[in-house]
């Protein structure tokens, strides 16, 4: 994982690996809380009053009334948000979106997930929590996929180990299933369809980019580079180095202070349910992207997700 300095603009970012994490990182945790908090108060306060008829307008001003920052620091984020109305891509570009009216007009920001998002990994993933579990002896249960769904690696492992009475320890358990993954990581696993097209567009709009995803780190970068879109991302945050999974916002507000672009422009592409209940809980719009894998939860996603796309074709 990278360190979260700021990233350079989209279109001066180097086509290189990206740095290495800082020894004080995770000591920046408790700050992210601070710094998001700011950033969320707007849209938070727009998303609690939406059925009271307040407007977006009527939360700014509160917001502002609220401030105590010194006048030197409002200005300039003033002047910062007056560079930003160049800036951005426009949500109406998307050709197949279904696009909620409260939604933010711009993109200015995006933290993606990987699998099921940008790959279409999810038929590598399926079957692995089961295959590895018959591959001992043991019968897994029918709803098996719906906990891998919402568990990092370690906690799968955990969760195996716990429920089907495993003799190998988490690490071991942990290592067999990977063992059954990473080749297609690093041979295999496609992006979706439009999936380069859609970068392209954000990357030349100035949207500021990272992944936060539970596969992985060595895995997600090694895919990532192999289908040579690595350099639209400015950082790849992972649910095992940050140590919580995405039913917590932990990764969503570190990726949010490394990109430094506003809360209310700032939009968490996923394709699972869970993970966008817990973006919107933090007060990020979000993107939901049709995946077969989350059929089942298609109609609760389509309800509460900003934006719902059915494909990443763009307008002519």
């Amino acid at each position: 994982m990278v360190s979260p300095e700021k990233p350079p603009a989209a279109q001066n970012r180097p086509h290189s690996a990206m740095p290495l994490l800082t020894a004080g990182f995770f000591l920046q945790a408790h700050a992210v809380a601070t710094y998001t908090l700011s950033r969320q108060i707007v849209y938070k306060e727009k998303r609690s009053n939406e059925n009271k008829g307040r407007t977006m307008n009527d939360c700014t001003e509160s917001y502002e009334e609220s401030r105590t920052f010194n006048p030197e620091s409002n200005e300039k984020e003033r002047t910062a948000a007056r560079r930003r109305e160049h800036n951005g891509f426009p949500l109406a570009s998307f050709a197949h979106a279904d696009i909620r009216p409260s939604a933010p007009d711009m993109v200015e920001g995006v933290i993606f997930d990987l699998d099921g998002t940008l790959l279409d990994s999810m038929p590598w993933w399926e079957n692995l929590g089961e295959n590895y579990l018959i591959s001992r002896g043991k019968t897994p249960a029918h709803d098996i996929r719906h906990h891998f769904k919402r568990l990092t690696l370690e906690g799968s492992a955990r969760y195996m180990k716990e429920e089907y009475g495993l003799e190998e320890s988490i690490a071991e358990i942990s290592a067999g299933i990977l063992a059954g993954i990473e080749h297609a990581y690093r041979d295999s696993i496609p992006l979706k369809p439009g999936v380069i097209e859609m970068l392209e567009a954000f990357s030349r709009s100035g949207v500021r980019m990272c992944v936060a995803t539970a596969t992985e780190h060595h895995c997600a970068q090694a895919a990532l580079e192999r289908l040579e879109v690595l350099h639209y991302f400015s950082a790849v945050f992972t649910c095992s180095e940050v140590g919580a999974s995405k039913t917590e916002p932990l990764i969503f507000d570190i990726s949010l202070a490394h990109l430094e672009t506003p809360c209310e422009t700032t939009f968490v592409m996923e394709d699972s349910l869970h993970a966008i209940e817990t973006a919107r809980r933090a007060g990020f719009p979000t993107i939901a992207v049709h995946e077969a894998a989350s059929a089942s939860d298609e109609a609760a996603i389509r309800r509460i997700a900003d934006v719902y796309l059915d494909s990443f074709g763009l307008k002519a």
